[in-house]
């Protein structure tokens, strides 16, 4: 029998003893009915026998279910790639005394399924799949094998997952929301140690008619029989609710633990001890335990949380001097997992792909691994806008009769092309014959990136086709130079005289 203190209707208080052998109860399709994609079972159980190997507690084979398997809380999933027990090994319940234990499972969702043991999560959560097998639910067995030995009260069936405060709230003997409730068995008929030969049911209180057969059971004396149950009183100062196992970065602290309940305090030790300052640092592989405390107390049961911390990676490695013409943040690269960057050096928040680049301004690149960012960063200074080449303002070319072309032009820098217009259009042919007197746009391309502003070069050609004739021989004195010689050229020309007849 389960019954919370305050309902007034604490009767018979009993519960059913199985032994071990061959003793189960069956339940009707009706209790799994819309279990399709997520349910809860919970029950209270008793014992202090060697429940060695499996031993079912509630169970659907194939589908899912509670089991003791050495003493210790566990869950097997049917299906999918990861079949399997999955067991809590930090407590072996064969103490003698009452626990609440509990499977909240949502099929297919990945680490969907936990199991809980007196309100609280235990055990790693689990990817639960199941087979296509058509099986009812039992208590104290799995199918014909596999059988409890020991006390077994207020076993509830839900075709929801209910929420991990509903559960600690049934724990601690609170009202829960009854929506979904397929089955509910409080385990309050016969006579506690009494001659119960002539019941073979066991009584559902869901509404639902789904009352179960009773098989094999002795129904005579302390075995095999109705006993005295748990009797449940609510807990008016509840243990708070959370995760049992929580990851944090390196240099975490005890402000960063997550607990659901009311002013939530912090201990090194599950009973006494002092309240913890939130800034004391949390310790890889240590376990803390969180109290709340309402209008009438502090809870006496403390939620366990065991904590991991992750190493905080070290900065992204890369290029410093990026040229992004200019480009976005997405231009930026770094090695790294999981990039954020930044244009300050710590802090700050990480810019959208999208954010523009400013020519010569430094940013900075985070990376984070197993959810921790690294704390120091990548520096890159970024040039998104390439020089113009250089070269004169004005510029003569003999043409010597031929065609001049912008390939003749001669601006000096890397990758040059030339335009007709100071901005946009297109540049240039090579073979683009010049006009005398028009100015002409040279740009050049560095590392992919072309200059936005443009050199401007105007050309003079001069068209020079006719010799130059000269007297031959000339007497000059004695001492005379080069300026002493005499040629015949067009008006204005400048001469220059050679000591070969080709070349320079």
């Amino acid at each position: 029998m389960f019954i919370c203190s305050f309902s007034g209707i604490a009767q018979n208080q009993n519960a059913l003893h199985f032994d071990g052998l061959n003793d189960k109860v069956n339940l009707p399709s009706g209790t799994h009915a819309g279990m399709t994609t997520n349910g809860t079972l919970e029950a209270w159980i008793k014992t202090s026998a060697n429940n060695s190997e499996y031993r079912g507690i509630v169970v659907r084979s194939g589908y899912y279910g509670l089991f003791l398997i050495d003493n210790k809380l566990s869950t097997f999933v049917w299906g999918g790639g990861a079949q399997g027990a999955t067991t809590y090994n930090n407590v072996t319940l064969n103490d003698g005394i009452w626990h609440h234990v509990a499977l909240r499972f949502q099929i297919g969702v990945t680490n969907g399924t936990q199991m809980y043991l007196d309100g609280q999560p235990v055990g790693p959560a689990i990817t639960l799949d199941v087979t296509a097998v058509s099986n009812n639910f039992q208590i104290g067995c799995n199918t014909t094998v596999q059988f409890f030995n020991g006390q077994i009260d207020n076993v509830k069936i839900y075709n929801r997952a209910l929420a991990p405060s509903e559960i600690n709230d049934s724990y601690n003997c609170l009202s829960v929301n009854s929506a979904g409730l397929n089955g509910s068995y409080n385990f309050n008929q016969g006579v506690a140690v009494g001659n119960n030969l002539a019941i073979t049911t066991l009584s559902d209180q869901s509404g639902n008619n789904n009352s179960a057969t009773l098989s094999n059971f002795t129904l005579i004396g302390s075995i095999s029989n109705w006993v005295a149950g748990y009797t449940c009183t609510p807990n008016l100062c509840p243990t708070p609710d959370g995760f049992a196992n929580q990851t944090f970065c390196a240099g975490s602290t005890v402000a960063n633990l997550i607990a659901n309940g009311q002013n939530i305090q912090w201990y090194s030790a599950s009973t006494g001890g002092t309240v913890l300052n939130s800034w004391t640092p949390l310790v890889n592989g240590a376990i803390y335990y969180a109290s709340q405390t309402t209008t009438n107390c502090e809870s006496v049961a403390r939620l366990p949380v065991t904590v991991t911390l992750n190493a905080i990676p070290s900065a992204p490695t890369g290029v410093g001097s990026q040229n992004t013409c200019a480009g976005t943040v997405a231009n930026l690269t770094a090695t790294g997992s999981n990039l954020q960057w930044y244009d300050v050096t710590s802090g700050g928040t990480p810019l959208a792909s999208s954010t523009l680049l400013t020519n010569g301004a430094t940013y900075f690149a985070s990376q984070t691994v197993s959810g921790c960012e690294s704390t120091n960063r990548l520096a890159v200074v970024v040039t998104t806008q390439t020089p113009p080449p250089t070269g004169l303002a004005v510029k003569e070319i003999c043409t010597g009769g031929g065609t001049i072309t912008v390939n003749n032009i001669g601006i000096t820098g890397s990758v040059i092309k030339y335009y007709a217009n100071p901005s946009g259009g297109t540049s240039l042919p090579f073979n683009t014959p010049v006009v005398n007197g028009t100015t002409y746009y040279a740009s050049q391309t560095i590392s992919g990136c072309e200059s936005v502003n443009r050199h401007a070069v105007t050309l003079i050609l001069h068209n020079f086709t006719s010799n130059v004739t000269a007297p031959n021989p000339q007497s000059l004195c004695n001492g005379a130079t080069v300026a002493s010689l005499v040629a015949n050229a067009t008006p204005g020309a400048t001469i220059s005289w050679f000591t070969s007849s080709t070349g320079w």
